[in-house]
C-alpha cells in the first residue's frame, strides 16, 4: 500500500494561528466599525467585548439574556454555557432590542431565512479595505483571551469565558450544572475589566502605550 504514495511529498504540518490585534489596530478599526450598519457594528463590538464565537453571537436570542448581566446559551459541542456580562454589553443588548422590533433575535434580519444575520463577511471585507488591517474574525477571540491574561485574569477564568471544556469528572459536572455562581460572577468581572480596558484604549491617542490595569482573578 505504501507504494501508492511513493514520490509524494509529506504534507506540511499545519501551524496554529497566533494573530492578536494590537491596541493601535483596534483604535484604527473602531471608527470604521462605527460606520457599519447598526447590526454589523453591534456584532463587532459584541465580539471584542465578549470573545465569543461568531455563530454564537449571530444566533443569539433575547431569551438567552433573561437573567440580569448574564448570557445563557449553547456552545460548540452542544454544551450549556453561562457567561457574566459587563455593563457595556448590557447596553448593546438594549440597543439591539430596539432595532429588532418584534424579532426574537438580537441580530434580526427579515431577509435571512433563519431570521437573523447569517454572516458578516461583507462587513469584514469593508473593514479590511477601509483600514488596511489584515485580520480574521476568530483573531478577535484570541485577542480577547490574550488581553484577559494581560489584565491578570487566571487561566481558569479565561477558559470559562471562552467556554472551553472543563474536562470530565464529578467536580466538572458540579461546576457546569449546579454551581452557576462560580461560573457567572468571575466571568462577568473578567469581561468588565476587558471592556473597561477597551474603552481606555479607545480613549487614548493613536500611538500611546499605556499599560492596562491589573484585574482581580
Amino acid at each position: 500500500a505504501s507504494g501508492l504514495f511513493a514520490g509524494l511529498e509529506k504534507p506540511t504540518p499545519t501551524r496554529a494561528r497566533s494573530r492578536v490585534l494590537t491596541d493601535d489596530e483596534i483604535k484604527a478599526l473602531w471608527p470604521a466599525i462605527q460606520e457599519e450598519p447598526p447590526r454589523e457594528a453591534a456584532f463587532w463590538e459584541f465580539a471584542f467585548r465578549t470573545g465569543q464565537r461568531r455563530g454564537e453571537i449571530l444566533g443569539a436570542t433575547f431569551e438567552q439574556f433573561a437573567a440580569p448581566h448574564e448570557w445563557h446559551f449553547i456552545v460548540k459541542g452542544g454544551r450549556e454555557h453561562w457567561l457574566g456580562l459587563p455593563r457595556q454589553v448590557d447596553d448593546l443588548v438594549a440597543r439591539l432590542r430596539i432595532l429588532a422590533g418584534k424579532s426574537l433575535h438580537l441580530f434580526a434580519s427579515r431577509r435571512a431565512e433563519a431570521g437573523h444575520l447569517a454572516s458578516v463577511q461583507k462587513s469584514h471585507g469593508r473593514l479590511r479595505a477601509a483600514t488596511g488591517i489584515d485580520f480574521r474574525i476568530h483573531d478577535i477571540r484570541r485577542t480577547a483571551a490574550t488581553k484577559l491574561g494581560a489584565l491578570g485574569v487566571s487561566d481558569d477564568v479565561v477558559s470559562r469565558v471562552l467556554s472551553h471544556s472543563a474536562g470530565g469528572g464529578g467536580a466538572a459536572v458540579t461546576r457546569r450544572h449546579y454551581n452557576l455562581a462560580q461560573q457567572v460572577e468571575p466571568t462577568r468581572l473578567a469581561l468588565q475589566a476587558l471592556s473597561d480596558h477597551l474603552d481606555a484604549v479607545l480613549a487614548e491617542k493613536a500611538g500611546d502605550n499605556a499599560k492596562p490595569p491589573k484585574a482581580a482573578s
